[in-house]
């Protein structure tokens, strides 16, 4: 199998991995289900030293927001890196390009307006998908954990028991009086039940950054797609070359 057909092969493939990306993104985001980004642990906690800690709940987020953002910049690299690859193969030496800027920044030199035209529908899927991610919510304190996979909030609620025990009333006296005992309650501390909630979620202050990045990227490629639609078109006969004997 020759290269060019390895690259459209690969293509294909990248293409359908693009394709399922968005559709399970989509999908998920679609539920709104914020529970499939948290998590809970609750550990109770006995007052007597000698008693092991019992871990009564013990869950982890579904899906992490970072991850999946991940997962579809994955695709969309590779899809774009080998689609502009076989572009920039058949269209070598191709006028009809143009540098991709942001601010002063080169980022891509010569792309042509076929792959420019490409990136934009890709960017614009990815600034959809970012801006549909839901975020922490901004009424509680979420800190990080130790290493920096989730965002937590730890709590504390104290457990009590009641104990009934037997307390005398009167004592016996000279044999005439019988002694008087009544059973009583008290609320003693058992332990304390420690809960530690995990979200998976971004913060509103990562979208916005990552929504600006995007947009810029956005602004920049089609920046670059009026350039290159300003270059000078060549006309050819490449459908008289290829049919005209044909014509009648």
């Amino acid at each position: 199998m020759s290269q060019v057909h390895e690259m459209l092969a690969i293509l294909q493939s990248e293409q359908k991995n693009w394709s399922r990306s968005l559709v399970n993104t989509r999908s998920l985001l679609n539920q709104k289900n914020v529970n499939a980004f948290m998590g809970t642990k609750q550990t109770f906690v006995s007052v007597d030293s000698d008693k092991d800690d019992i871990v009564l709940s013990d869950t982890v987020p579904q899906y992490n927001a970072k991850v999946l953002i991940g997962n579809m910049l994955k695709a969309a690299t590779n899809l774009i890196d080998v689609f502009s690859s076989i572009d920039k193969t058949n269209c070598n030496g191709s006028k009809a390009c143009a540098d991709v800027i942001v601010g002063e920044k080169v980022l891509i030199k010569e792309v042509s307006v076929i792959t420019i035209l490409k990136m934009i529908d890709i960017v614009e899927e990815i600034f959809k998908f970012i801006d549909q991610v839901p975020v922490l919510d901004t009424s509680r304190i979420f800190t990080y954990d130790p290493n920096g996979q989730f965002h937590t909030i730890e709590s504390e609620k104290l457990k009590y028991e009641m104990i009934s025990y037997h307390r005398v009333v009167h004592e016996y006296k000279d044999g005439k009086h019988p002694v008087e005992i009544r059973q009583e309650e008290e609320k003693v501390l058992d332990g304390r039940t420690q809960k530690i909630e995990r979200c998976s979620l971004i913060t509103m202050k990562e979208k916005r950054d990552m929504l600006a990045k995007i947009k810029s990227i956005l602004d920049a490629l089609k920046q670059a797609k009026a350039r290159a639609n300003q270059a000078e078109t060549l006309h050819t006969k490449f459908g008289d070359e290829l049919l005209g004997d044909l014509l009648v």
